[in-house]
């Protein structure tokens, strides 16, 4: 009572105030001493009294008093309060986050001074949590992180940055990536921007030890985000876009890769390659250096396999997006690709090759680096060869300058050294090699070429010579890039009819896949158009030379005929629809197949497709309307009753598609 006996009056009063309220909690006085914190003259007074009274009963006060100080909208008087007993509320304060954050970021939202005021009062009420409370304030986080409202969403995200940066207790980062990960795709750029800052605040605080063992939250997160992105049809990452980039997450990744287990490490690789393929390149330029520096430190190191092709086709993807800015690293990485083309495992020989043909876009000089690959083709190991032979295609595909003549006859001779080998794969892609060098060369250099080394006499050289020129042919048909005079072009076509009937089976097989590839090409470019026109020309007594397969002792050929067709009308009906008269005929006597239900099969699976039967009957329809009565009858039934029931395109064909287009 010594307080009642010496203090001013006004601060008897509220000291009779704090007296009841601590007796009675849910008093009426309560109320009143809130309100005089919005009173500048009591303000200071009341707080204090508040403050003192939730020191001692913070328990059984606070849900009484909380609700009272976050009115709608909150003031900036209501959440200096709030921050000032927070100081002093304890363990109580834990239990009305659910109450306070919601009311705070409303708060928060409010323009100009009284918004940032009240931010910072908030900043201060969280900054109280501590190990104790911490599960409860990220599970009040992680419920309006979703919130449908872009404020609230906003909000919280700007006070788990703060809180982050402020906080000594411990956390498992894990759910704060999964939450605030997506949130850079948000549909609102200040959430973004938000999530942005939480995320850098993350990576600062974080030990680097601690860093490796996120990496598989965050590729789940950034895996679900591509998700999204596919749905909208979007490539770009918006919060990657922001200054800084990816600059909150590639940190992860770095330490992953250079310190984590060889497991974490191909994962920091393929995360890297996540980030790449997310980022435009404008955004993605300030850090090429920062990348590309760990990637080729690693990969020259004893990891294992999978490291190493997983930082090959980040680099390969990093060639792709940014390949301009990284000219610098051009000496070390051909060393690198190089060298990885000479390893044991297939999959990391095939990343390299890729990866050597893309950086040869940014080569100053071709020819030592042909001189090189070449030098490994006379490596023994069939593997390292194909290798070779890949990356050898994929550098020349790129080439823009002339090739210097010691190494163009140093590589013919090479590449036809190839031919008699009795490995078909490493043939054939001897063979396409060849082809694209021919492409490199100029309309009378490529004329010369090909007489001299393509267009032999019927019949020349062994099967295997034959097998090796018609697949280098037909790559040169089919180029866009080959420069062909359209006298040449004639005579090249003319030049697969011989093989029609060599006595060969591989190569009556092989032929039909090159005329069902050259009727494929680009028609956007001026090139293709002209292609087009030459290829209509031609088409008739290719497609008869194709017919005459159907019936070839060989079933093999006979199916390799009829796919071609099929391969043809999928791609330019135009072009089977005005040779019917002499493809369903022969088709017909395939559908009666009995010795070869393979044949049969893809007879049918052919006549679907010529016929187009999977968009109308109308070709049919055009067919039988010309065509006696018995066969008309028999081929009108067997097309309601087989082919119509067919599905337009088998697993088999689309898998053969793909194999095509990336031949």
């Amino acid at each position: 009572m010594i307080f009642l006996k010496f203090a001013r009056q006004q601060l008897r009063h509220l000291i009779c105030f704090m007296m009841d309220l601590v007796q009675n909690p849910q008093s009426k006085k309560s109320f009143h001493l809130c309100l005089q914190l919005e009173d500048p003259r009591q303000a200071d007074d009341a707080l204090d009294g508040l403050r003192q009274i939730v020191a001692v009963r913070s328990t059984s006060v606070l849900p009484f008093l909380i609700p009272k100080l976050i009115s709608n909208p909150i003031t900036v008087s209501q959440a200096k309060a709030l921050a000032s007993l927070a100081d002093v509320a304890g363990r109580a304060l834990y239990y009305q986050l659910s109450n306070l954050i919601p009311a705070l970021i409303g708060g928060m939202a409010r323009e100009g001074d009284a918004g940032v005021e009240i931010k910072k009062h908030a900043e201060a009420v969280l900054a109280q949590v501590n190990q104790e409370g911490i599960h409860l304030l990220f599970q009040e986080f992680f419920k309006l992180i979703k919130d449908n409202n872009a404020n609230t969403r906003k909000g919280v995200v700007e006070l788990i940055g703060a809180f982050l940066s402020s906080t000594n207790s411990e956390f498992d980062p894990s759910p704060i990536l999964d939450g605030l990960i997506p949130l850079l795709n948000d549909s609102k750029p200040p959430v973004q921007v938000a999530a942005h800052a939480a995320l850098t605040n993350l990576s600062k605080i974080l030990k680097k030890e601690a860093l490796p063992p996120l990496i598989p939250s965050i590729r789940s997160a950034i895996a679900s985000v591509m998700e999204e992105l596919r749905k909208e049809r979007k490539e770009v990452l918006p919060g990657f876009s922001l200054p800084q980039g990816i600059g909150p997450l590639l940190p992860f990744f770095l330490q992953g890769l250079m310190f984590g287990s060889p497991e974490i490490r191909a994962q920091s690789a393929d995360g890297i390659g996540d980030l790449i393929k997310l980022t435009s390149e404008a955004s993605l330029k300030p850090h090429v250096v920062q990348i590309t520096g760990p990637l080729i430190r690693i990969i020259g190191d004893r990891f294992p396999w999978q490291v190493k092709a997983a930082i090959l086709n980040t680099l390969s993807l990093l060639l792709d997006k940014a390949g301009a800015h990284i000219k610098p690293f051009l000496p070390p990485l051909q060393t690198t690709f190089i060298k990885a083309l000479n390893d044991p495992i297939k999959e990391v020989r095939l990343h390299a090759a890729g990866a050597l043909g893309k950086l040869m876009a940014l080569a100053p000089r071709i020819d030592p680096l042909l001189n090189e690959l070449l030098t490994g083709l006379n490596n023994t190991e069939k593997g390292v060869k194909e290798a070779v032979l890949q990356a050898l295609q994929m550098v020349l595909d790129k080439v823009t300058t002339k090739i210097d003549a010691k190494v163009s006859a140093n590589l013919i001779q090479s590449l036809t050294a190839i031919t008699e080998t009795e490995d078909d794969a490493l043939r054939s892609r001897a063979a396409k090699v060849l082809a694209a060098y021919a492409c490199t060369l100029d309309a009378d250099e490529l004329d010369a070429f090909l007489k001299k080394v393509v267009l032999r006499p019927p019949g020349s050289g062994s099967w295997k010579e034959q097998l090796f020129i018609l697949i280098c042919l037909g790559h040169i048909i089919s180029s866009p890039r080959a420069k062909m005079s359209k006298s040449l072009f004639s005579s090249s076509v003319a030049a697969l009819f011989p093989f029609f009937t060599s006595d060969k089976p591989p190569v009556r097989d092989a032929v039909c896949g090159v005329v069902s590839q050259i009727f494929v090409f680009n028609e956007d470019s001026a090139a293709g158009k002209e292609r087009k026109e030459e290829m209509t020309s031609s088409a008739s007594p290719l497609i008869t030379s194709l017919s005459s397969l159907f019936s070839d002792p060989t079933n093999d050929v006979r199916i390799a005929a009829l796919n071609a067709v099929k391969s043809i009308a999928k791609r330019r009906p135009e072009v089977i629809g005005a040779h019917l008269q002499r493809l369903i005929p022969p088709l017909i006597e395939r559908l009666k197949e009995r010795a070869s239900m393979t044949v049969k099969l893809a007879a049918e699976r052919t006549l679907l497709h010529v016929l187009q039967l999977q968009v109308s009957d109308a070709r049919l329809e055009e067919y039988t309307r010309t065509a006696d009565p018995a066969s008309a009858k028999y081929l009108s039934d067997y097309c309601k009753r087989v082919i119509s029931k067919l599905e337009p395109t088998s697993d088999d064909e689309a898998e053969a598609d793909a194999d095509a287009e990336s031949s």
